[in-house]
C-alpha cells in the first residue's frame, strides 16, 4: 500500500460567529496531530503515475470529535475526490465548544495530498512534459491559436507521468489560458479558482497582475456578490499592506456597497446552475432566501452554518429563514446536472 503524505496549508477555518456573545464563549475545534496516520491508501493509478492534488474541502465536526457530511468544493485532480473523502473519516478532533459544552462546527480548509518522493517512479516523463507545455505555450501565442489543438496538448500533459505538485501548477496555468482565450466567464472564473488552488507557493501572478484581482473583478461583473465578498477576503488574507491598498483602490467602493447591502432591504439575485457534480455550494448573505424560474429539477437544500446543520427537500414557492443564532451560512442546492435557477436572498 502506497503511503500518503500530507500537507496542511492553511490552519482551519472556522466561519465567524455572527454574534459577539457567541463567539465570547465559543472555542473552535483542535485538530488531533497523528489522527490521519492510520489512512494510507493513495489511488494506485495516481503512484504509478506520481500525481498529486489539491483540494478545498468543508466538513463538519461533531460534538464527540468524529467528521460528517465531507464535501469537496473544489480539486485540481478529480481522481482523488473517493480518497480524499475516506480520508476524512480517520480523522479526530477536540469539538468546538459553546458555554464550555462539546457542539458540532463546520471546517474549511485547503489540503494538499502527495505520494512520497521516494516512491515516485524513476520514469517521470519531465522531457515530455517540458515539451508539451512548450508546445502549448507556442500554440497560445500565434495570432489565431489552434484551439483543438491546444485542448489536445492539454490532456496529453494531464495523461502522463508528470512527477508532483509542481507540474500541476504548470497544468491548471495551461487551464486557465485556454479559458480564458476561448471559454465563458464561469468557466474562466473556475479555471482561475483551480489556479490558485493549484499554487503551493505565495501569490499568483500572469503578466505582473495578481490573479485574484481578476477573479474578484469577474465575479463582481457575474453579479456573484457572495462569491466576490469572499474571494476580496481571502486575497486581503494572503497580500501584503500594499497590495491590499491596490485592492481596495480596485474594489473598495463595490466591496462597501455589498457590506451596506447585506445589512439594508437590498435583494441579491443570483443565477445558480447545476453541473455535473450535481450540486452548486455557495455563500449565504442574507437571513432569507427562495427559489424563482426554476428549471429542470432542484431536490435537495444543506444548510452549514457556524452553530446548526440542516438538510431538506426543496419545495417550489418555499420561502426559507435562518435564524440569526446559526451564524454564518454556506448553501448546497443539488439538483439535476443542467438545472438552473435564481436564488433570491432578502
Amino acid at each position: 500500500m502506497n503511503k500518503l503524505r500530507l500537507s496542511i496549508y492553511c490552519v482551519l477555518v472556522i466561519f465567524s460567529i455572527s454574534s459577539i456573545a457567541y463567539a465570547e464563549e465559543f472555542t473552535e475545534v483542535k485538530f488531533i496531530e497523528g489522527s490521519s496516520k492510520t489512512f494510507s491508501s493513495y489511488p494506485a493509478a495516481e503512484a504509478r503515475m506520481a500525481r498529486t492534488a489539491r483540494v478545498w474541502i468543508s466538513y463538519i465536526v461533531n460534538k464527540d470529535g468524529t467528521v460528517s457530511q465531507p464535501m469537496i468544493e473544489q480539486i485540481n485532480n478529480a481522481a482523488f475526490s473517493d480518497t480524499i473523502i475516506k480520508w476524512t473519516t480517520f480523522l479526530d478532533f477536540e469539538p468546538a465548544t459553546l458555554d464550555g459544552e462539546p457542539v458540532d462546527s463546520l471546517v474549511r480548509e485547503r489540503r494538499g495530498f502527495d505520494i512520497a518522493y521516494g516512491q515516485r517512479s524513476g520514469r517521470v516523463s519531465t522531457t515530455l512534459f517540458n515539451k508539451l507545455n512548450k508546445q502549448f505555450g507556442e500554440e497560445l501565442a500565434k495570432p489565431q491559436p489552434n484551439q483543438k489543438r491546444l485542448e489536445k496538448l492539454l490532456k496529453k500533459l494531464l495523461k502522463i507521468r508528470h512527477g508532483g505538485a509542481l507540474a500541476y501548477e504548470f497544468i491548471s496555468r495551461r487551464r486557465y489560458q485556454l479559458a480564458k482565450k476561448f471559454l465563458d466567464r464561469d468557466a474562466q472564473i473556475y479555471a482561475i479558482r483551480e489556479r490558485i488552488l493549484s499554487n503551493d507557493r505565495g501569490i499568483v501572478a500572469e503578466n505582473g497582475t495578481i490573479i485574484d484581482q481578476e477573479l474578484i473583478g469577474l465575479l463582481l461583473e457575474a453579479g456573484y456578490q457572495g462569491e466576490a465578498l469572499e474571494a476580496y477576503n481571502n486575497a486581503r488574507r494572503k497580500l501584503n499592506s500594499a497590495q491590499r491598498s491596490r485592492l481596495w483602490d480596485l474594489f473598495g467602493d463595490k466591496i462597501t456597497q455589498i457590506r451596506e447591502n447585506i445589512d439594508n432591504d437590498q435583494e441579491f439575485a443570483r443565477l445558480i446552475s447545476i453541473g455535473d457534480n450535481g450540486y452548486m455550494f455557495l455563500p449565504m448573505l442574507k437571513r432569507n432566501f427562495k427559489f424563482a424560474d426554476v428549471e429542470s429539477e432542484l431536490n435537495t437544500l444543506k444548510l452549514r452554518c457556524d452553530r446548526r446543520f440542516e438538510e431538506f427537500n426543496y419545495t417550489a414557492g418555499s420561502e426559507y429563514q435562518l435564524p440569526a443564532k446559526w451564524g454564518a451560512c454556506q448553501l448546497q442546492v443539488l439538483g439535476t446536472s443542467g438545472s438552473n435557477a435564481q436564488l433570491i436572498q432578502f
